[in-house]
């Protein structure tokens, strides 16, 4: 029973922060825009008991879904963006793979060469200054108070 525990809480965790904003973002796809807040109709009145329920879902419709499919701006943004995320997924792979091969069979000089090649591509998404300098200089001290870094606020 414990270790059911163990595995059944990061399942719970995992219910509720995702697939509760998505059944959320759901519904509100099948509602109606209206003038009010929460701009949508319908609303779910718990207050009404199983009757307010049966009504809020009767209410529910795939109108907006229907919009989607007949309108021809948005299928063929669709397919756009199906294609460009397949040619960019396979330009990736063609290129990564030997890459990461090639890393994999180095010798160690050579591998430690090109992890050096490659920090001016993670210091571009690394947003924080301390994170960029922590990477560059790994663990040769770069926090220590006595090293005279001006653009490290210790």
């Amino acid at each position: 029973m414990r270790r059911f525990a163990l595995i059944a809480i990061p399942y719970f965790w995992l219910l509720a922060l995702f697939l509760v904003p998505f059944a959320i973002v759901f519904k509100i796809s099948l509602s109606d825009i209206a003038l009010s807040i929460p701009p949508y109709l319908p609303q779910l009145d718990l207050a009404k008991g199983w009757e307010g329920f049966t009504k809020f879902l009767g209410a529910l419709d795939f109108e907006n879904f229907e919009f989607l499919m007949m309108d021809d701006l948005y299928y063929k943004a669709y397919l756009s963006s199906l294609k460009i995320a397949a040619i960019s997924t396979f330009l990736t792979l063609l290129i990564g793979y030997p890459i990461a091969y090639a890393m994999t069979r180095a010798s160690e000089g050579m591998a430690s060469n090109a992890v050096d090649v490659g920090d001016p591509a993670i210091l571009d998404i690394l947003p924080d200054p301390r994170l960029r300098m922590d990477w560059h200089f790994g663990t040769r001290g770069v926090f220590e108070p006595n090293l005279n870094v001006p653009w490290v606020d210790v």
